[in-house]
């Protein structure tokens, strides 16, 4: 049962091969099929692999996620190449790769103060970095499938975590599970605190959303209308809305408090696999399976920006704190800034000192 778990939490991330805008399949590799994948992506022999993963100038391998940190000033990256990777988001230089996972890095979290950093790996670890210098801080162990995500709480005292059919929160002080939440049938693939804190949303591939109490530590409401997995949920910055990213290729805007859907955004040809807020809360931005992220305008629920350049398949899209960048990480193995306005391309990190 819990192979099984961890092949449907891998395809999250790569599905059997397939070009921009069309379906890539719904039959996902199997996972010994898809960590195979993940290494030969980087390099055919181990030996030149880690001399390949500790070489600067971007990512050896697919991109899974970006995060910026609170002021802004530095971007991190995560991959198939088992590093994470600091960017200088004025110079857009490389400054710092973190290694320690033994497996893919699938996601990050930037502690509120920005001063730590928390990655999710496929190794079935949570890792804590500093990161001023690099440092790796400590590694948390209880997932019993490949870890899918990684959130702060808005105080910064606890992190959630998902990666099996549970929801782990972890009291950073002990570094210690406070609790565990269940309810999702099968894998949790996403989770996100509310800008309260009091309360967090999970994204299943059992196809529905749950918000939960985190006073009560229990399910507080069940949302459903995706049609296949949900790979990506966020909350709006005042916290009256959660956006949500399907398989069904669209994205969906949920009233927190009544659980009523608000509006559902059809344009993607292919799966949505990330959804992000604009920091004032009027735009959401996705990114797909499709090759392209899309900003749409939440008044009208209609799309105002398409952005296209990466050549293969979007994970991850991430506003800079300003609202004005946008961040893109794909399986070309690189990440790309654009203008959130014009949808203008302003710049690309990765491959850029390699030959």
């Amino acid at each position: 049962m819990r192979d099984s778990f961890a092949i449907w939490i891998l395809c999250i991330h790569v599905f059997l091969m397939g070009g921009c805008g069309h379906r890539s399949g719904n039959t996902p590799v199997p996972l010994s099929s898809t960590v195979e994948q993940e290494n030969n992506s980087v390099s055919t022999k181990t030996e030149s692999r880690s001399e390949e993963e500790s070489k600067p100038g971007g990512h050896t391998g697919f991109v899974y996620c970006v995060a910026f940190s609170p002021n802004g000033k530095t971007l991190a990256s995560a991959g198939a190449d088992k590093t994470i990777r600091l960017w200088s988001v004025d110079t857009r230089q490389e400054r710092a790769i973190l290694r320690g996972h033994t497996e893919g890095v699938g996601a990050l979290s930037f502690s509120p103060d920005g001063n730590t950093l928390a990655s999710a790996g496929h190794d079935r670890t949570i890792k804590l970095w500093e990161v001023e210098t690099g440092q790796e801080l400590a590694t948390l162990r209880g997932h019993t499938a490949p870890v899918s995500s990684v959130a702060y709480a808005p105080g910064g005292r606890l992190l959630a975590s998902s990666g099996d059919t549970t929801v782990k929160i972890w009291d950073l002080v002990t570094r210690q599970v406070r609790y565990t939440l269940q309810g999702h049938s099968l894998p949790v693939l996403h989770v996100a605190f509310s800008p309260d804190g009091s309360s967090l949303a999970s994204a299943g591939h059992d196809r529905t959303i749950k918000l939960w109490d985190l006073a009560a530590s229990g399910e507080r409401s069940t949302l459903e209308g995706h049609t296949e997995l949900v790979n990506c949920v966020a909350y709006s910055p005042d916290g009256t809305m959660l956006a949500s990213a399907g398989y069904d290729e669209t994205v969906r805007v949920w009233d927190v408090d009544t659980g009523a859907p608000l509006h559902t955004l059809h344009g993607h040809a292919d799966f949505v696999g990330w959804v992000a807020f604009s920091p004032d809360g009027k735009r959401v931005a996705s990114a797909s399976f499709d090759c392209t992220s899309r900003l749409w305008d939440l008044e009208t629920g209609q799309e105002l920006v398409v952005l296209s350049g990466h050549g293969l398949w979007v994970f991850c899209v991430a506003f800079s704190p300003d609202g004005q960048t946008l961040a893109t990480a794909s399986r070309d193995k690189t990440i790309k800034l654009w203008d959130d306005t014009t949808g203008q391309q302003l710049g690309s990190l990765g491959l850029l000192t390699r030959q």
